[in-house]
Formats: structure tokens, sequence, C-alpha cells
């Protein structure tokens, strides 16, 4: 496996490097940081990469990384062996995604809080696109927590008014290529 080019290590490589800015405890990270880079380019077959990740979560366990960021990245490393199944091609496949409901939205400042009940749990989702009206399904991504005031958004949306997973197209997914390329060019 190319894991030097794999969007998937990349995007772990990312995520990793957040949690280093956010760690409240920087003991270990010299050793996390050559893990990521022992997995990065050991062109490793999967169980070689999953033994890797695996590593990788227990060494991030010892930093004291603040929630709600350590948990998403506990969901990132648990999803892992699903990610590894796909043939990956786009950056914007290493998100993951939910079909939801939304609950209720209220205005903040200029911006829209929504609440978002879908199939793998709720999402709070901070948007711009105006007032969604409760009761709408519509697709979220998952991505690092980012706060807004006092709200943590732990979604965006990527298409309002689906009715499941068939209603989303490339063409709606794409725009998060250049999202991926923020998240590892800020980190």
């Amino acid at each position: 496996m190319d894991t030097a080019n794999d969007l998937r290590i990349r995007y772990l490589e990312c995520l990793v490097n957040l949690a280093l800015k956010k760690a409240r405890k920087k003991k270990g990270s010299k050793a996390l940081i050559s893990k990521v880079k022992e997995l990065k380019y050991s062109y490793g077959d999967r169980d070689t990469v999953l033994r890797y990740v695996s590593e990788i979560g227990e060494m991030l366990e010892t930093l004291d990384v603040p929630e709600p960021l350590a948990g998403f990245i506990r969901e990132e490393l648990e999803d892992f062996p699903r990610k590894l199944s796909l043939n990956v091609r786009e950056p914007y496949q290493v998100f993951r995604y939910d079909i939801g409901e939304v609950l209720e939205c209220r205005e903040m400042d200029g911006l829209w809080e929504c609440l978002v009940r879908g199939k793998k749990g709720s999402y709070t989702v901070v948007t711009n696109l105006g007032k969604i009206k409760r009761g709408t399904l519509a697709a979220v991504i998952l991505l690092p927590p980012r706060k807004f005031g006092d709200v943590w958004s732990r979604a965006m949306f990527v298409k309002v008014g689906v009715s499941g997973p068939q209603d989303i197209g490339e063409e709606d997914l794409r725009p998060l290529n250049s999202y991926f390329s923020q998240i590892c060019q800020t980190l």
C-alpha cells in the first residue's frame, strides 16, 4: 500500500498535528510524530497500517487532548478499518458522513445553530445557510470540532433536502476537497 501518498494517512497525520497543538501534556509528542512518520513511510499492508493506527491511538491518549476533539479523533481511529476498505481517490472520501433530520435551528450572531439527529448520532452544525426548517433531511460531513462563540460545531451541511445517500452526488462533495486542503495546511 502506498502509505506515503494515501489520503487517509495524510488526514490522520493532520489530526495528530491538531491534537498536538491542543494537547495539555506534551510528553511523548516526539515519539508520536515519529510513529506517524513510520506509518507514512511503511508501505505496509492493511494489518500493518491498522497496527500503527492502534499504537498512534494509544499514544494520543497520553497527551490529554481536550474534548470534544479527543472524542472526534477516537471516532476517526475506530473508523479506520472501514476507511481502509474503500478505494479512496478524492480527498472528500476520507470524511465520515451521516444523513439526519434537522430538529431545531436558532440564529446566533449572523449564523445558524442547527441540531441534527442522524443514524450515527446527533450533531450541532453552525452554518451561514440561513434558517433551515425543522424536519428537513440533510447530509452532514463530520469534521474536527470548531467553536463558534459558546457553541461547538461538529459537522457541516453538504446538502439540505435529501431523502438518503443516493441524493448526494460527487458535485455536492467536491467542495470538501478544498476543506481537506485547508485542514491539512492550517495544522
